[in-house]
């Protein structure tokens, strides 16, 4: 659901690592803004860039829609000394179009150096990963809408029961899935970014 990256290499955690990033991550942004945003990436620089300085990926296995954006993927650039920070959105592994701004209280100084000082477990970088042919399960967009609430903990579907539909292939039964359920199976520092966003 999250991949770090540094200087173009992924870092692999422990659940006590992101645990802990889970905690300096969601204290950082707590609070934080949404402001209006200029920011418009492009998918080949955003992926020059990736390759300095810590990134953090954000990994949704559906469709998500906020201030009328949508989204599966949320980037983060980690820098020192910043009291704002661009979230650039993805869909099905490209960066392009507006981004998001979050205004913060603090700043991303804990996390990034935390997420700095881990070491030593790394592997594929950035563009080896964008080459790879990987097979992702994703959620049909129109089952999932934003209410335009700050709660991030809330989703329209269609229908009473609050019940959402997806057809994993042709030869896969349809399966339900309730709000509560997608949302519950989300970590902390996911939760608080979404919270954020309106």
């Amino acid at each position: 659901m999250i991949k770090v990256y540094n200087n173009g290499q992924i870092i692999e955690m422990t659940e006590e690592e992101q645990n802990k990033f889970d905690k300096l991550f969601c204290d950082a942004i707590s609070n934080s803004r949404q402001m209006p945003a200029f920011g418009v990436s492009l998918h080949n620089s955003t992926i020059e860039e990736m390759q300095y300085g810590i990134w953090v990926k954000f990994l949704f296995n559906k469709t998500i829609v906020k201030s009328e954006m949508s989204f599966d993927e949320l980037l983060i650039c980690v820098q020192k000394d910043c009291h704002g920070v661009n979230v650039i959105r993805g869909n099905k592994g490209r960066y392009e179009g507006r981004c998001y701004y979050l205004d913060l209280d603090k700043t991303l100084d804990d996390v990034y150096d935390y997420l700095n000082s881990l070491d030593g477990k790394q592997n594929l970088g950035v563009k080896k990963q964008q080459q790879s042919q990987e097979i992702e399960i994703t959620f049909n967009s129109s089952y999932y809408t934003d209410n335009n609430n700050n709660s991030g903990d809330n989703c329209k579907s269609d229908n009473k029961n609050n019940v959402l539909n997806k057809e994993q292939s042709d030869n896969c039964s349809l399966v339900n899935y309730t709000l509560n359920d997608y949302y519950n199976g989300l970590n902390k520092s996911q939760k608080e970014l979404l919270k954020c966003l309106n």
